[in-house]
This record gives C-alpha cells, structure tokens and sequence, in this order.
C-alpha cells in the first residue's frame, strides 16, 4: 500500500491496463447467445462484463462477427445456463485468423464503420451482414454449400 491516507474507495495507483481503453479497439460481451463484437475508436471504458482487444484491426470485428467463426469460436467457450457462452480473451487469441487481400480488408472496414456510426437502417444491415459472410467464406477458402446456418 502506498503511504497516506486513503478513503477504502479510492484507487491509490493507476491500472496498468488503462491506456488500452483510450486506443481504437474491439470490444464484446463476456457473456452472449450469439457473436456481439464492435468496433470503438470513443475511448470509452468497458465494465469487467466486457472485454476489449486494444491495437486490433477493424476488419477483425467482421471476421469475428461472422457465422463460420462463431461455429469455430463456440467450441472453445465455455456454456453457461440458458443458452449463453462465456467468451474470453483467451478463446480469442487462439482462433486461426486469416487476414484478407487489401481489397476485402477495406470491404470489411468499410462494413465494420458502417455499422458502428449506427446510421445503417435493418435492410442496409441485412446486406451488410451477407457481403461479410461472403467475403470472409472467400477469405477462408469456405464455399457456399459447405455452410449451414448453426
């Protein structure tokens, strides 16, 4: 303990992890039923129900938020009651991420900014949500016929 008096809220040093907040990164839910990641550059802080992936690319927001890496991901997750899988840092870090050609990573982070100005309507999401699964089914080598809804 630092010397001084201190009230027992208050933090006496500052949290090593602070600064990651402050830079562009991806953020999700610990606790889902289905894929929930987003892109901030806010610099908002997140609760210890959240987890955050500081430095990553944007273009990592829709590979992670599409349905053929959900089925890969869910096998690594550990379930909860009532249809919820907890996800942490640690199922992400091992997932095999394949990084697109420059053309398809520039589609995704023009989906993944689309999305996170909230300014799309549910149609425009929709469309949005079918040219990411298409891109990153193309990225990963996956055809059409050999996804199913999971």
């Amino acid at each position: 303990r630092k010397p001084g008096r201190y009230r027992w809220f208050e933090i006496q040093d500052r949290i090593a992890y602070a600064d990651a907040f402050a830079e562009p990164k991806i953020v999700f839910s610990k606790f889902v039923m289905a894929p929930r990641f987003a892109w901030d550059e806010s610099g908002a802080m997140t609760s210890n129900a959240t987890g955050i992936l500081p430095g990553a690319p944007p273009w990592l927001v829709a590979i992670l938020q599409s349905a053929l890496l959900w089925r890969l991901l869910r096998r690594r997750l550990t379930r909860l009651q009532n249809g919820y899988w907890q996800l942490m840092n640690a199922n992400l870090l091992t997932l095999p991420v394949v990084e697109p050609e420059p053309g398809d990573r520039a589609a995704l982070e023009g989906i993944v900014k689309r999305f996170a100005s909230g300014a799309a309507g549910p149609e425009e999401e929709r469309a949005l949500g079918a040219r990411t699964e298409a891109i990153v089914r193309r990225v990963y080598g996956v055809a059409d016929s050999e996804c199913r809804t999971a």
